[in-house]
């Protein structure tokens, strides 16, 4: 008599799992893009480098401590932080198309991540 072939228990949690993270994911992550959302604004240029130029101040006072944890996860630091400083900016600084061209974008979070980790922990500082 032939026996059913059935799907282990460890493969359906496998699909379960990633339809899991797969679902999170397109709730968080938009799907398409909007090309008229500017991403290189003033506030952008100017929070991602008070974050760069903070970071980086840290880096070099800290670099010659043997435990210099707080260096290393500066930018997710900066990424956390600068949402909610983004949102204050779009709200205190007056509405212009340079200035404040529009509400604080995922696009201009993303430009602040960028800038704040190119700065945050300088290449071979270990070895100083």
């Amino acid at each position: 008599m032939g026996r059913e072939q059935t799907a282990s228990p460890v493969e359906e949690y496998e699909v379960d799992q990633y339809d899991a993270v797969s679902s999170s994911i397109d709730h968080l992550v938009p799907q398409t893009d909007d090309p008229s959302t500017p991403c290189f604004t003033f506030r952008a240029i100017l929070i991602g480098s008070i974050f760069a130029t903070g970071l980086s101040v840290a880096t070099a006072v800290w670099a010659f401590r043997t435990n210099g944890t707080m260096t290393a996860s500066g930018a997710t630091f900066a990424v956390v932080a600068s949402y909610p400083i983004g949102v204050l900016a779009q709200k205190l600084i007056p509405k212009h198309s340079f200035w404040n061209p529009g509400p604080f974008s995922v696009k201009e979070h993303a430009l602040i991540f960028i800038i704040t980790s190119s700065c945050s922990v300088p290449y071979g500082m270990e070895n100083v």
